[in-house]
């Protein structure tokens, strides 16, 4: 998802919209990405950085996890969570992710 080009973004709207790009790759750089990865991949990719743009509330989740505010990047998650388990190719895989991002 980090490596998507943004101008793909509107081509494939009938199978991945632009803002589940962004939300999809942000959630699982944070689950398996370390800092720095998440810096180089996502942080600093001006790419997916556009992606982000589209969800101010992924994208100050990210800079919060990566700025190591883990309160607001916490509550980020939780105002996040009702949505992505109505995602229908998420919600099998909230549970594991969140996890994952919590223990790191």
């Amino acid at each position: 998802f980090v490596e998507t080009h943004f101008d793909l973004g509107n081509t494939y709207t009938e199978i991945i919209a632009p803002q589940d790009v962004a939300t999809y790759g942000a959630l699982c750089a944070l689950a398996s990405f370390d800092r720095a990865e998440l810096k180089n991949k996502v942080v600093d990719n001006i790419n997916f950085h556009n992606f982000l743009e589209l969800v101010p509330e992924v994208r100050e989740l990210i800079h919060d996890f990566y700025a190591s505010r883990y309160a607001s990047c916490l509550g980020y998650l939780q105002k996040l969570k009702p949505n992505l388990l109505l995602d229908i190719h998420l919600y099998d895989h909230v549970e594991t992710l969140y996890e994952q991002i919590r223990h790191k």
